[in-house]
C-alpha cells in the first residue's frame, strides 16, 4: 500500500503543463509520513489521478499525524489505507 519511491510529481507529465494528469496513482512525496503500521518515516504515498486534479507538478504533501495536505487536497492515512 505505501512505498518509498523516488518518482515524483514533477516526473509526471501531462497534457496540461503544471497541471498532474497520470494513469493510475502517483507517488507523492510527503514531509513528516510515517507508516500505520510500523511509526517508521516514509517518503511518499500513492495517491490516484482523479484525487490530484489540478495539483500543481512537484508539489510536495505535508503529513501531521494522520493527516496528510498535498496542494490544499487533504487525505487521512491509517491502516485501512489513504481516504479523502
Amino acid at each position: 500500500m505505501f512505498r518509498d519511491s523516488s518518482l515524483t510529481l514533477s516526473d509526471v507529465r501531462g497534457p496540461t503543463p503544471g497541471v498532474v494528469w497520470v494513469c493510475g496513482p502517483a507517488e507523492v512525496p510527503v514531509k513528516g509520513l510515517v507508516s500505520p503500521f510500523t511509526g517508521q518515516p516514509l517518503t511518499s504515498v500513492p495517491i490516484g489521478e482523479s484525487w490530484l486534479a489540478g495539483v500543481p507538478l512537484g508539489t510536495i504533501g505535508v503529513a501531521a499525524g494522520n493527516a496528510i495536505d498535498v496542494g490544499g487536497r487533504r487525505f487521512s492515512c491509517d491502516v485501512r489505507g489513504l481516504q479523502r
